[in-house]
């Protein structure tokens, strides 16, 4: 599934753009100094980032994504002093050893097929300092659920979560984070349940164009199939629903 996504889906991408550090990020910004040196890691469009970056107006920030088309966005939208964009893969951050205090993280690794997330959390382990710390937020994907579904979007979420199994990618990352952080060595883990809740952006995920594209490429269904998913979301925007929640792990660990 992440390979699927290039990054250039407006619609897919606006799920992204209102995410802040104060409703994400909230268990980790205690812990963030004025000259905190910050990574920000599967950052997206940078709405998080720029909040890191905010919080520690004297230290460095750096968001990093694997698709070019975000980060060139990041980078348009976020033009701090003390803030970079760069293209980068999760699995080979391209920093050295002991590079940052903070190194950041969220909901990335449930979309990493295989042993990607256990890889991540050695890589986050190697580039962060000693005494520094790692934050980690991610979903159980299948505890997903929207306000009010109706039948239709029941369905599509069932056959979201059978393509998430086929593509070899962890709908349970939120659980495993713990876990991976201690056989990443690190010295002291600290792991809370919390629940994630969004806003889904206008038009739905099954949309005509990027999202019944994005549907098509990962096999969720028929063009029939879809077109009744994308009709059931437009009902149920049209009676006020936006609400999409998750229960959620957030990972603090320190080296």
């Amino acid at each position: 599934m992440y390979k699927k996504v290039d990054g250039s889906q407006k619609n897919l991408t606006a799920y992204y753009h209102e995410r802040t550090a104060q409703v994400c990020a909230d268990y980790l910004i205690p812990h963030i100094k004025p000259d905190s040196k910050i990574l920000d890691v599967g950052c997206g469009p940078g709405s998080i980032t720029r909040d890191l970056a905010n919080l520690a107006p004297s230290g460095t920030t750096v968001g990093v994504d694997y698709f070019s088309t975000v980060v060139s966005q990041a980078r348009a939208s976020y033009p701090l002093p003390n803030l970079t964009f760069e293209v980068g893969n999760t699995l080979k951050l391209e920093f050295p050893d002991n590079s940052f205090d903070i190194v950041h993280c969220h909901c990335v690794l449930e979309h990493l097929p295989g042993s990607g997330p256990k890889e991540a959390m050695k890589a986050f382990y190697r580039v962060c300092r000693p005494s520094g710390v790692v934050a980690v937020c991610d979903c159980n994907t299948e505890t997903g659920k929207y306000e009010d579904a109706n039948d239709g979007m029941l369905d599509y979420w069932k056959h979201a979560q059978e393509a998430t199994y086929r593509t070899g990618t962890h709908p349970h990352a939120g659980n495993e984070l713990a876990r991976d952080a201690l056989e990443a060595k690190f010295a002291r883990v600290e792991a809370k349940n919390a629940v994630l809740q969004v806003n889904i952006p206008v038009g739905g995920p099954c949309a005509p164009g990027e999202g019944e594209e994005f549907c098509l490429r990962l096999e969720m269904g028929t063009l029939e199939q879809i077109r009744g998913w994308d009709k059931a979301f437009k009902e149920w925007e049209k009676n006020g629903g936006r609400g999409l929640s998750f229960e959620t792990v957030q990972l603090l660990a320190w080296k």
